[in-house]
């Protein structure tokens, strides 16, 4: 089960006001870390919002950009990877706000890698490696890593040619 992750298609039965679960959040960080797809389509902040009666915990299309009727949705959180959150400096006082702080931002950065990759698929089950030749009596979609050029590339069977 995804935790960083949340699907949903929008159907005939949603209106206007519908309301979706969105994944938790560090605190305070809603606005930057959630993020909202429809179809391939990242929404900015302007078309939906996260209504503060429900404790920022859902998402809600604005008005005039509901999705249609098919649609696919994606609320996700995508923790900030590339900045901590905390530093720790000498001397200073050391609380468990600011530990939890540190430690769930990389408890939340390791969900959102696992569930990114629990999605990927990319049609194999067998994985070959090889120095030169390709493997042989394959199935399709079995991935070979191709070391004999100089430039080093995955290839994939696909039933008649690599």
């Amino acid at each position: 089960m995804a935790n960083s992750i949340k699907k949903y298609t929008w159907s005939g039965t949603h209106n206007t006001n519908a309301v979706f679960v969105a994944p938790n959040t560090l605190a305070g960080r809603e606005a930057t870390d959630l993020k909202v797809k429809v179809g391939n389509t990242l929404l900015n902040s302007n078309q939906y919002s996260l209504p503060v009666n429900l404790g920022i915990t859902h998402v809600q299309f604005n008005q005039g950009f509901t999705p249609n009727v098919g649609d696919p949705i994606r609320i996700y959180r995508e923790t900030n990877h590339t900045a901590r959150l905390v530093d720790f400096v000498d001397g200073s006082l050391l609380t468990s706000e600011t530990l939890d702080l540190d430690s769930n931002q990389l408890f939340n950065i390791a969900q959102e890698a696992y569930d990114k990759g629990d999605e990927a698929t990319i049609g194999s089950e067998s994985f070959y490696y090889s120095q030169g030749d390709a493997p042989t009596n394959v199935a399709v979609g079995t991935l070979w890593y191709d070391t004999s050029s100089s430039t080093n590339t995955l290839q994939v069977w696909s039933g008649t040619e690599w």
